[in-house]
């Protein structure tokens, strides 16, 4: 009660005399617990070696939180010499009693080759074991990463998206963002066709939805691609600027683009030439070359803003730089057109 403030005020120092008292009696969590105040420092002064002599003793006895911690201990060489060898052992121990931590570092040492000889098989199935409870975000997303590189088991990307979005769901910081890219890489897939997957482009909108819906601006971007052009969804210009407006808002350049032209064409939107150049002139100060280009031809043929070569050169030069052939050429046949 005292550890966690339950009923009581809270205090680690008093807690740790009690779980001290009743350690030296034999009481098995309380030889556990003491082992957790040496390596946390709370209620007492932090020493890994005792910590790690209580872990061992409590292990020895069969308990598998214990099991985990010396193997941690061993893993890391905090409180006893690096041995991944004993850390392995410790965490095959643990993980057979169902303690879903060990099964994910036995996992580990499989999978780098740890203690015991490299396995990707191995790493995997044990993976699977901690994975199956949901809880372990960070090993969930190695499962992820097994699914997309091929490594232990079949290569399938549908499986490794569903365990990047497991991960996700559990809170693993790195798992959001991999999610969503990875979304949107088997939507290139399916759009594009692949040795991977056979080429369907109503798959590849499913998967740039996904990454869509959570925000991740390049996957808006492509999605708003697929309704202004027709593939794969009925074309739906309106759908379109939605799509472009949510990734332009976020700073996507491609998009502010796709949006300028929109604006430009009145397609989803009423036409309107200056909110054109005003996109246009975002992405283009971003330096997205394709913007810089359609703002030399406005400045060049005086469309949505005043005529005007030294300009149209000057952003004919900066998509040129970049490797822009349609640029290139412009500046080199750029001269006042024929009324």
């Amino acid at each position: 009660m005292l550890y966690y403030g339950n009923g009581v005020k809270k205090d680690y120092a008093k807690a740790t005399e009690w779980y001290q008292k009743a350690a030296i009696q034999g009481n098995i969590k309380a030889q556990k617990k003491l082992g957790d105040c040496y390596y946390s420092g709370r209620g007492i002064v932090q020493n890994y070696e005792k910590a790690a002599k209580w872990y061992q003793k409590v292990a020895e006895q069969g308990y598998a939180d214990a099991q985990t911690k010396i193997g941690n201990c061993y893993y890391s060489g905090k409180g006893v010499k690096q041995d991944y060898e004993k850390a392995a052992k410790w965490y095959q121990k643990a993980g057979i009693q169902g303690s879903i931590k060990a099964q994910d570092r036995l996992g580990d040492c499989y999978y780098w080759g740890r203690g015991v000889k490299q396995d990707y098989e191995e790493a995997v199935k044990w993976y699977q074991k901690a994975g199956a409870y949901n809880k372990l975000g960070k090993c969930c997303y190695k499962l992820g990463d097994c699914y997309y590189s091929g490594r232990g088991i079949e290569q399938n990307y549908e499986r490794a998206a569903k365990w990047y979005q497991k991960a996700a769901y559990c809170g693993y910081a790195d798992a959001h963002s991999k999610f969503c890219k990875f979304c949107c890489e088997l939507g290139d897939c399916y759009y594009y066709g692949s040795n991977i997957v056979e080429k369907d482009e109503s798959k590849a909108i499913m998967w740039y939805q996904k990454a869509a819906e959570r925000g991740y601006a390049e996957a808006q971007n492509k999605l708003g691609d697929c309704y202004y052009q027709g593939n794969g969804v009925e074309q739906n210009y309106m759908e379109a600027v939605k799509w472009y407006k949510k990734a332009a808002e976020q700073g996507y350049a491609p998009s502010k683009t796709h949006l300028g032209d929109c604006y430009y064409w009145g397609k989803g939107i009423e036409k309107n030439e200056t909110k054109a150049m005003k996109w246009y002139k975002k992405a283009a100060n971003q330096g997205y070359a394709c913007a810089q280009s359609i703002l030399g031809d406005c400045y060049y043929w005086g469309n949505g803003v005043k005529r005007n070569y030294e300009k149209a050169a000057k952003w004919y030069q900066k998509a040129a730089d970049q490797g822009d052939k349609y640029a290139q050429e412009r500046l080199q046949r750029i001269e006042k057109p024929s009324e």
